[in-house]
């Protein structure tokens, strides 16, 4: 999305962690300090500018990119920086990882990026969707790239995977249960049988 402001335009993208994060912490931020932080305008030029465009801009910015409720599509690839990420598969998740992201996500506050440079990993080669490769998990590598994940990840991306990890375990759960109660049965049938 482009905004106009003067006779420049200017590109506005999915709000990144940095800009949540930013947004979060400072619920009375200006419509100026906003604008900038959205679309990188120098401060100075936005002073110039007639304060009801000022107003309209914030607003429109508001509604359209930084107030949406919906979670956005899954994402098993996407592209940051340069170089292409994929989507964890957790049926292939590694004990390590798998504690590291139980442990990420108890930490009060949350930790976004690092939650996210754990849900997203360096693809091995050209595959993507369902047969995408991913690099062999290393926590310092996956933290190395934290500050680059802060300043690029879309946040709707990140809460999509998440949500779609939550999920996946949800559902892993109710069916080990279901499981188990089978199995329960089965033996106790077993057992008076006998």
């Amino acid at each position: 999305m482009k905004i106009q402001i003067g006779d420049t335009d200017y590109s506005v993208r999915d709000l990144t962690i940095l800009q949540y994060e930013t947004l979060k912490d400072r619920e009375d931020i200006s419509d100026i300090d906003f604008i900038c932080l959205m679309t990188g305008v120098d401060k100075n030029i936005l002073k110039q500018t007639k304060m009801t465009d000022i107003i309209f801009v914030s607003n429109f910015l508001r509604s359209e990119v930084v107030f949406q409720d919906e979670v956005g599509e899954l994402e098993l690839t996407l592209e940051i920086d340069g170089t292409l990420y994929g989507l964890i598969k957790p049926s292939e998740l590694t004990f390590d990882e798998f504690i590291n992201l139980e442990i990420f996500m108890a930490e009060k506050p949350l930790d976004l990026p690092k939650i996210a440079t754990h849900l997203y990993r360096p693809l091995k080669d050209e595959y993507i969707g369902e047969k995408r490769n991913l690099v062999d998990y290393d926590l310092q590598s996956c933290l190395d790239r934290s500050e680059t994940f802060k300043k690029h990840f879309p946040i709707k991306k990140l809460m999509s995977a998440l949500f779609f990890l939550i999920s996946f375990g949800k559902i892993l759960t109710e069916d080990l249960l279901v499981s188990m109660e089978t199995m329960k049965i089965e033996v106790e049938q077993s057992r008076t049988q006998q």
